[in-house]
């Protein structure tokens, strides 16, 4: 048995089914269940239960599954661990970002300031979808995160945020809220919104709409599901099926290099889109205490409000 099988068998718990975990876990459904198979043979003991549509866990299977969330944690922790205390020794700062992260600049600013001033340090840049950056800090494979979420609950992350900027909306020049100075969001119910994919970062998903729900919007999802960069979305918003967020001082400017496109702040109580650093909370190197400072220096320092939502 090793860490594998354990990951295996969280995941047919978690779906309660060997398809829906197989295709999680990118493997044959034939695989997964000869894993398993091998896996309670082993144990000398049945961990599911299989039925005509799904599984279910044998009390047996309940303590295992538990017992191995534990085992998983600790095994990612102890890794982390050496990845963070190797790379402080070796005087190395990995950073993870959002292909498309409008802080980008910012982040190249930091950065080459940073190797400016450590230029014994080699820094390495990885980029990576948000929930597989989140991921990677936990399994530290990278030192910080720059992306738009704070740290989760599980307390095995710390972060700072480093900044807050207003929403607005990018609308077509030709649509009739372009000649207004402010936008009211349930104005926007019947122009389709351009956003991201949920499965790409679930919670703000989610979030993000509750938000727009509180509003007064519910709204119409356009057919593309993007994020960025906003040379792909601008066109698309021109031609006048569609809208998407954007910050003032951020993102627009990227949009405006496109024709046919204008921006407007929403006359609602503000939606704030944050930025935050994160590292792994048992062993931050001490390069990404001086590299979020650095940032704060450069590009002022932010304290987190409490607020409605925060993307």
């Amino acid at each position: 048995m090793d860490l594998k099988d354990l990951r295996y068998a969280i995941a047919v718990a978690d779906e309660g089914s060997f398809t829906r975990a197989a295709a999680r876990l990118n493997l044959a459904q034939q695989a997964l269940s000869k894993q398993i198979g091998d896996l309670e043979r082993e144990l000398e003991v049945r961990l599911f239960d299989r039925m005509p549509r799904g599984t279910r866990l044998t009390p047996a299977g309940s303590a295992f599954v538990e017992a191995a969330r534990v085992t998983l944690t600790q095994s990612q922790r102890a890794m982390a661990h050496a990845r963070t205390t190797n790379r402080r020794e070796s005087q190395v700062l990995r950073v993870g970002l959002t292909p498309s992260s409008v802080f980008a600049g910012d982040a190249a600013a930091s950065l080459s300031f940073f190797r400016r001033r450590q230029p014994l340090v080699r820094i390495e840049v990885l980029e990576m979808a948000p929930l597989a950056i989140i991921e990677a800090v936990r399994e530290g494979t990278i030192d910080l995160a720059i992306l738009c979420s704070p740290p989760d609950e599980s307390g095995e992350m710390a972060g700072e945020c480093i900044a807050e900027h207003p929403l607005g909306a990018v609308l077509p020049a030709t649509h009739p809220l372009s000649g207004t100075e402010v936008v009211r969001l349930r104005d926007l119910v019947d122009l389709p919104l351009i956003t991201y994919g949920r499965e790409a970062d679930p919670v703000g998903y989610d979030t993000l709409l509750q938000a727009l729900a509180r509003r007064g919007l519910r709204p119409r999802l356009a057919d593309v599901r993007a994020g960025g960069p906003p040379s792909l979305i601008g066109p698309l918003i021109a031609e006048g099926e569609a809208w998407a967020f954007a910050t003032a001082d951020c993102s627009w400017p990227l949009y405006e290099r496109t024709p046919g496109l204008v921006y407007r702040d929403f006359a609602d109580s503000p939606i704030l889109e944050q930025r935050w650093i994160l590292w792994l909370h048992d062993a931050p190197s001490p390069l990404v205490g001086e590299f979020t400072e650095l940032w704060k220096t450069l590009h002022g320092e932010w304290s987190h409000r409490d607020l409605s939502y925060t993307i």
